[in-house]
């Protein structure tokens, strides 16, 4: 790894861009731009998360091959291999390479020699962005022969800043607008058909229209709750995704029984109870408004909700436009 005073610098970069403003695959790019200063690649491939589902929902590669993301998503959700995301992702350090593993771990991955090689590259490091509690990112590193392969010091160094990509991630999520709940109606569900190949058979008009406000593309998400769906027992896979200006969007792949490794994806405006309770995770509500929120969502009166909780209607009226401020919406459903 690069120099002291450079990896200081790097981290004041990665720790400001909470502040930045940027949106989430800008900042994704931005953040990997940044980490190449001490720790060189020669491709990634990054991801943002459903926090609730963990389905990655956009990706933007750096450096590298765009279709290499539809090769490691489909490794990742097919193919027994070393380093699986859910396997290092939730321990004490969120990060994981392929060259800390012996040579006969690494010569048997599938990933390795049908991902990797068929590109030039050798090493991987793999981190997965969190933030209280929940997955909101993930990445892939990866390097070829030019490059030596990661060291223990650079392992340490990604676990570090990770944590700060991973807070930036969630201010986004908290940043951005949820729909007020007359505007959820604007336009029906659409779907969208796809096979395991991962090539779209067919799309409503609707979905097309959904596609176009989505503020990123939504061929990863498609990609990725097709293949979950298609392995998940249940056949199903949901996940939400940002609407270009407000709102977000709820996107359900589910296994068309009869009809052999097709998924219909269904694409709809996202109901404000659901992006709500989304928000009153990421904008740090108190212990009191959390129990205020959720009996809400759940349709109790505010009789019922003072009797349980054993507050006053005034107190209750209080803590509501609390949580309504705090999550960007105007007033009650």
């Amino acid at each position: 790894m690069n120099g002291d005073r450079q990896a200081s610098r790097v981290r004041e970069a990665i720790a400001a861009l909470p502040r930045s403003g940027l949106a989430p695959l800008e900042l994704m790019h931005e953040a990997a731009r940044t980490v190449s200063r001490v720790v060189p690649f020669d491709a990634a491939s990054l991801v943002t998360m459903d926090p609730g589902t963990r389905l990655p929902t956009a990706h933007v590669a750096v450096g590298g091959p765009r279709e290499i993301f539809g090769s490691l998503v489909a490794n990742e959700i097919r193919t027994p291999d070393v380093n699986k995301f859910i396997e290092f992702g939730s321990g004490p350090v969120p990060v994981a390479t392929l060259g800390s593993l012996s040579p006969a771990a690494t010569e048997r991955s599938p990933r390795v020699r049908q991902v990797l090689r068929p590109y030039g590259l050798r090493d991987e490091l793999r981190v997965v962005f969190r933030a209280g509690g929940r997955w909101w990112g993930a990445a892939s590193l990866m390097r070829g022969h030019d490059l030596s392969y990661f060291t223990a010091c650079e392992r340490t160094f990604i676990a570090e800043v990770a944590a700060d990509v991973g807070r930036a991630l969630r201010e986004i999520v908290a940043r951005h607008p949820a729909a007020e709940p007359e505007d959820e109606e604007t336009a029906g569900p659409g779907v969208v058909v796809v096979d395991d190949g991962l090539t779209v058979l067919s799309t409503t008009q609707e979905a097309e229209l959904w596609r176009a406000r989505a503020a990123d593309d939504l061929a990863p998400a498609l990609a990725t709750s097709t293949l979950v769906a298609l392995a998940h027992p249940d056949g199903i896979a949901t996940g939400r995704i940002r609407l270009a200006e407000r709102g977000w969007l709820t996107l359900r792949a589910a296994r068309l029984y009869g009809e052999s490794g097709r998924v219909a994806v269904t694409l709809q405006p996202a109901r404000y109870t659901d992006v709500t309770a989304l928000l009153m995770h990421v904008r740090r509500l108190s212990v009191i408004e959390r129990s205020v929120t959720e009996l809400h969502l759940r349709g109790l009166s505010e009789a019922a909700i003072c009797t349980r909780l054993g507050i006053s209607p005034a107190a209750l009226r209080e803590h509501l436009l609390s949580v309504f401020a705090k999550v960007g919406v105007a007033g009650p459903v």
